[in-house]
């Protein structure tokens, strides 16, 4: 099969990826990426030696109009290094590491640590929202292709993995549903049961062509051919590796191929913070002693107000629902106004 190369651009902007990072917390300072780990990052804005408040918050902004205006690089990059290095946040520096006591010689800003700050964020931002609509889909659309995106080299064991078709609710896809790594460019398609009967009998394009060449020129056409791959509808067995994290003094458990902190799937860890939310209000107010459960009451109103004018787009008709009908049973309970 031929067909033209896709050119590799910024998503468009999507409110669902705007609102994850929107709701993130901005005060929690590392110097270490690894301080973080995983389903934190759900919770907390943190860029590593980003120790102060005014740059963490620039950073920030700039990622949240990047992504709600579909900036690229380029752009975000032209827009934030001269406030970063107004704020003397560039090139080398000196930083006491808060863990040891140690001063020592760290990278600040630079195009190369605002390349995988934007490209990271940007990612979890979106796979976070596409995880939404994947679930929603889910009944008509119920399974996920692993596919490999556009890149120079690609990681072996995501080469491996092009062609994986497996049903929404499998759990592989709680480990390995991409991004997979810093500058991960791997995807997953989402397909109707039609497609899938059709890839297993004919198989699947291969995500990575063969480029073509002019016999008469020597030069490259700019086009591709995509030769057929047997669709894998088996998963896996995840070869775990050990991993020490010098930073919190564990040892942890990560698939081989799969870069440290990136095997959760930001998606279904988002949908469960959410989620969770009823529930720890539920336990909370059934605690809380009567002379203080109704000004308690109106707190938590105030406070679901303001989380659902931030997730609101991430969150599933199912989850506003329930919390709708929950603060609905509060506000009666209590007499409590609108």
């Amino acid at each position: 099969m031929v067909m033209s190369l896709p050119n590799f651009r910024f998503q468009e902007p999507n409110a669902e990826a705007v609102a994850y990072l929107a709701q993130k917390k901005i005060g929690k300072t590392t110097f270490d990426w690894r301080d973080v780990w995983k389903e934190e990052h759900l919770n907390n804005f943190v860029v590593a030696k980003a120790m102060q408040l005014d740059v963490l918050t620039t950073i920030h902004e700039s990622l949240h109009q990047a992504i709600e205006k579909g900036l690229p690089f380029s752009q975000f990059k032209k827009d934030l290094q001269p406030k970063l290095e107004a704020l003397g946040w560039w090139g080398k520096g000196q930083m006491t590491d808060p863990k040891t006591g140690e001063i020592r010689d760290v990278q600040l800003g630079s195009p190369h640590r605002l390349h995988t700050i934007y490209r990271t964020n940007k990612d979890m931002a979106y796979a976070a929202s596409k995880w939404k609509r994947i679930e929603e889909r889910e009944k008509d659309f119920p399974y996920l292709v692993y596919r490999i995106g556009v890149a120079k080299e690609h990681r072996p064991e995501h080469v491996k993995l092009d062609g994986l078709c497996l049903p929404v609710r499998h759990p592989i896809w709680k480990i390995i549903y991409p991004p997979n790594g810093w500058l991960c460019h791997c995807d997953v398609d989402q397909i109707t049961k039609r497609q899938y009967e059709k890839y297993l009998k004919e198989g699947i394009d291969s995500s990575i062509g063969t480029q073509e060449i002019d016999p008469e020129t020597g030069l490259p056409t700019g086009h591709a051919t995509f030769k057929k791959i047997p669709l894998q509808t088996t998963a896996p067995k995840l070869e775990m590796v050990d991993w020490y994290n010098s930073r919190t003094g564990k040892m942890e458990k990560i698939p081989k191929g799969i870069d440290a902190g990136f095997d959760y799937n930001v998606g279904l860890a988002n949908q469960a913070r959410l989620g969770s939310l009823t529930q720890t209000l539920t336990e909370k107010i059934k605690v809380a002693p009567p002379a203080i459960a109704k000004p308690f009451a109106m707190e938590m109103i105030k406070e679901y107000n303001n989380l659902y004018k931030t997730n609101a787009d991430l969150m599933l008709t199912e989850q506003k629902t329930a919390m709708t009908l929950f603060f609905s049973f509060i506000k009666k309970l209590f007499s409590l106004g609108e």
